[in-house]
């Protein structure tokens, strides 16, 4: 059964629209939750949640977020990162090039096709000005 990620959008949604440190708060416990669940090595999500949240927290105010395509770019980077770190970190802990599979592709696929379908819900009910919560 393909591995959905419904926290990195939530967890996008949050560093957008919610204070720095609220959101950071929300980041810590989302990646504590994945990092009790998964089992991936100690500080994979703690470490690319935090560097994603610093990311988009810098750069809010500078972008209008009215439009949908800050959304999704913003939603659609965040999730390519996950991906690409959770890859990176298979690769390293199995010497295996298993995730380039056609199942592994699909799964990715599905996982970016699920973002973009939440960051049209989470954008329609976002703010006018995020971030000044």
């Amino acid at each position: 059964m393909p591995c959905v990620d419904l926290v990195t959008p939530w967890l996008v949604y949050n560093f957008i629209v919610l204070s720095t440190p609220a959101a950071m708060v929300q980041g810590l416990l989302g990646a504590l939750a994945l990092e009790g669940h998964g089992s991936v090595p100690g500080g994979l999500y703690l470490c690319s949640y935090w560097i994603m949240g610093l990311a988009i927290t810098m750069v809010k105010k500078h972008i209008s977020w009215r439009n949908l395509m800050p959304w999704i770019t913003t939603a659609m980077a965040s999730q390519l990162w996950i991906l690409l770190f959770e890859s990176f970190v298979y690769l390293v802990k199995t010497s295996s090039i298993d995730f380039l599979s056609m199942r592994k592709g699909l799964e990715m696929l599905l996982r970016l096709l699920i973002t973009f379908g939440m960051v049209f819900v989470l954008a329609g009910i976002a703010p006018d000005q995020p971030g000044e919560e």
